[in-house]
């Protein structure tokens, strides 16, 4: 896993003491360090993570100034992975969209879009689409929308489940049919900087991820259901 976020929210729920990094992937980014000096093992059995800090918030000026700018990252995955052997890369980026989240798209083969159902999360994804297709058009090709997925779901309020019914009639077979509900067992794991598999295997929370896990491994296995074309934000 990478965490291209400033706020090292993946970093932290996998254990990670950020403020006492020494490394990050900001010196990837900006220094042109190799991944391979920055990884870190991590609670959980075979994941392996780059972590943030709080240094990628400045790292938007900086790379400004560097050639091939946002394609630093790619070429250094592209390196490390020539000696390693890995099922999946994941990366995590800011929702803010700036030359660090720019060099997440274009690295990456495919994009996960969380998305909670209130109407200004829908609102916000069209500038999202926009730059996937700018980003596909100029830079990667092969980018593709993985789906898209409800997320921080509380289906008590009606009008929540308005909403959801909304995306799914609006994305169709892009809405992922796994739902990450709102559950008391993911804040009290993000708060003891534990993954929920680890903190509380049998919650809601837990199951899930897991599921969702399961979705995207069928997703990539079967290609054909992976969608190239992103909808048309009106």
């Amino acid at each position: 896993m990478l965490d291209l976020d400033p706020q090292a929210h993946a970093s932290l729920g996998l254990g990670i003491e950020v403020d006492h990094l020494r490394l990050s992937l900001y010196d990837c980014l900006v220094h042109n360090m190799e991944l391979e000096k920055i990884i870190l093992p991590t609670a959980v059995d075979n994941l392996f993570l780059a972590p943030a800090s709080h240094l990628l918030s400045g790292a938007q000026l900086e790379l400004a100034n560097l050639v091939a700018q946002e394609s630093i990252l790619k070429i250094n995955l592209r390196k490390f992975f020539l000696n390693k052997a890995f099922d999946y890369c994941i990366l995590d980026t800011s929702p803010t969209l700036n030359l660090v989240t720019l060099n997440g798209l274009v690295a990456a083969s495919s994009v996960l879009i969380p998305v909670q159902t209130h109407y200004y999360s829908l609102e916000g994804m069209k500038e999202l689409f926009s730059t996937i297709d700018i980003v596909r058009d100029r830079l990667n090709p092969d980018l593709q929308i993985l789906g898209v997925l409800p997320t921080i779901f509380d289906g008590r309020p009606k009008i929540n489940n308005e909403i959801y019914h909304e995306l799914r009639e609006y994305f169709g077979h892009l809405l992922l049919k796994t739902i990450i509900h709102s559950n008391s067992k993911l804040l009290e794991a993000a708060r003891y900087k534990k993954p929920i598999i680890n903190y509380a295997l049998n919650s809601k929370g837990a199951q899930d991820y897991l599921n969702l896990t399961e979705e995207v491994e069928h997703i990539l296995k079967e290609s054909e259901h992976v969608f190239r074309i992103s909808p048309q934000l009106g």
